[in-house]
């Protein structure tokens, strides 16, 4: 699709302990590929030949530095990931249903959501 300028919606606090190490695309990344799942980051660089791929040697050693060695638990980050394809990348509701495996209804409430709750009347005011 074409090229979208507006910015990249900020990551969410529960990803704040990788956002500290990691810019939001290279964030992005990373919970696209792993979200859901504990990845391993080893102690050195030599050793984490596919966090290289996937983030690029200086992300990946950003992230070896901070959290080698050990486990790390990759948040889904769901509602951001949908944002983030939606508001800067441009995807549709059916690309981004189909990349997330996830039904177009449930994109549309997940957008909306936060709309949708501040417009209703408050019942218990």
């Amino acid at each position: 699709g074409a090229a979208m300028t507006r910015r990249m919606p900020p990551p969410p606090a529960e990803l704040a302990e990788f956002s500290a190490v990691l810019s939001p695309e290279e964030l992005f990344k990373l919970v696209s590929e792993h979200g859901g799942t504990r990845i391993y980051i080893p102690e050195t660089l030599n050793q984490g030949r596919e966090l290289v791929r996937l983030l690029g040697r200086d992300a990946a050693a950003r992230l070896v530095e901070r959290f080698g060695k050990g486990r790390l638990n990759i948040p889904v980050a769901r509602h951001w990931r949908i944002r983030v394809l939606k508001e800067h990348q441009g995807r549709s509701y059916a690309e981004i249903a189909r990349e997330l495996r996830i039904t177009e209804g449930a994109v549309y409430r997940n957008l909306h959501a936060a709309r949708l709750t501040a417009s209703q009347p408050d019942l218990f005011g």
